[in-house]
């Protein structure tokens, strides 16, 4: 396995963002739900830097742009956003996806003419109550509490990204007596091409301070008759360019070998024992949450074509006989976060009905977190920590008190 960790840079070192604010006005929305938009949305502009820019996209029936082209700057743009968000009122049926599509034509206008080392995000916040379009909806979690404030906290992430456009890049040794045959990063996009058929190079794109991203590598090595001391059998390079902003224009080489150029390689000992060798704890641990990122994706499969939950329930059953089965005393918080989240999947498939209303989107969070090694709020009696950060952790007992203070 091969695990990179984003550096604890000082504040002024983290990107500039670009953020597109996608609200829905439609009738759904009406009464408490605009009132729980209204509170979120003052959480989220009290916390955007003078550096960052914002346009705000409203949708009902269709987009408003709002005279947002492109995004603006929002220390010159305080007030007349908020005076915008305060003005917004819920009316019309509901289109998410010409609201996405208006936010996605700003940003990608951004990205054509502005500085490519900001990082940019599209925040939207809907009932899911499509009845316009084609767009696969989600549904909410009822009236006002403070999932919606506590949601938008992910702010932080991207209020803190220390590295820009990683990638990595795996480079088998032409003397190692071994065939890579599978390599693991979630859904992050993998180059493996077929003129260079055993380089592999996965892009990870922006990380957060404390953020990480875990590749695991799977390998068949020929037998061995004796014991061999460990060996470099693939190097790992690496590229990534540091955040624009006023205090920092640097930017890293196109690609590194290593730390000062030294270059990094994954070493790989051997002995002629026919027993298998104990696997990393650590190894272990990241197969078992992937593992139950498979089992949520089939969960979801059986359900939407069932239409009933019972299939749902015996691939539930069988991922948590398999987690229950697992010895990891130093892994104690993967492990309860893990019996967690599948403990309130458990909560979602009572019946089809409650799937749809709050399983369905409470697993695509799951997956979407496990597949990109991202932390996302989920909802859920037990909260499920997974790449929680402490910048996170912060903003959520921001938000808390925030939603404190509008009831």
């Amino acid at each position: 396995m091969v695990k990179f960790t984003a550096p604890e840079t000082p504040s002024g070192d983290t990107a500039e963002v670009d953020f597109v604010f996608v609200l829905d006005t439609s009738g759904s929305m009406g009464g408490s739900r605009l009132k729980q938009m209204h509170a979120a949305m003052d959480f989220v502009l009290g916390k955007l830097g003078d550096n960052d820019k914002i346009a705000i996209v409203n949708f009902s029936s269709e987009p408003h742009t709002n005279g947002y082209n492109a995004p603006k700057p929002f220390d010159e743009n305080k007030k007349d956003a908020k005076k915008l968000v305060d003005g917004l009122h819920a009316k019309g049926d509901t289109n998410i996806e010409e609201g996405l599509r208006a936010a996605i034509k700003i940003l990608d206008k951004g990205r054509r003419g502005w500085d490519k080392k900001r990082a940019s995000c599209i925040f939207l916040m809907s009932d899911g109550v499509q009845n316009r379009g084609v767009y696969h909806h989600v549904l909410d979690e009822g009236e006002v509490t403070n999932y919606l404030t506590k949601a938008f906290a992910s702010l932080a992430l991207y209020r803190s990204i220390s590295v820009m456009g990683l990638k990595v890049t795996l480079i088998p040794k032409e003397e190692a007596k071994f065939t890579i045959v599978k390599v693991d990063a979630g859904d992050y996009h993998i180059d493996h091409p077929k003129d260079s058929p055993t380089s592999w190079t996965i892009h990870f794109g922006d990380l957060a301070r404390e953020e990480n991203r875990r590749i695991l590598i799977e390998l068949k090595l020929l037998g061995v008759s004796k014991e061999e001391d460990p060996k470099p059998v693939i190097q790992v390079k690496y590229a990534y360019t540091y955040p624009a902003n006023k205090k920092n224009s640097k930017e890293r080489p196109e690609e590194m070998e290593g730390p000062n150029n030294h270059p990094l390689f994954i070493r790989i000992g051997r002995d002629d024992a026919k027993a298998s060798p104990d696997m990393d704890p650590d190894v272990k641990r990241e197969e078992a949450r992937n593992k139950q990122a498979d089992y949520i994706e089939e969960m979801l499969k059986l359900a939407d074509k069932e239409k009933k939950v019972d299939g749902a329930k015996l691939k539930l059953s069988t991922a948590k006989n398999e987690l229950s089965g697992l010895d990891d005393p130093k892994g104690e918080f993967v492990l309860d976060a893990l019996h967690a989240e599948l403990g309130n999947i458990g909560d979602f498939l009572k019946s089809y009905d409650v799937y749809k209303k709050l399983g369905r989107a409470y697993m695509l969070s799951c997956l979407s977190s496990h597949r990109r090694q991202r932390y996302t709020e989920r909802g859920g009696v037990d909260g499920v920590p997974l790449f929680l950060t402490k910048r996170l952790t912060k903003y959520h007992d921001h938000a808390d008190k925030h939603h404190k203070s509008t009831k």
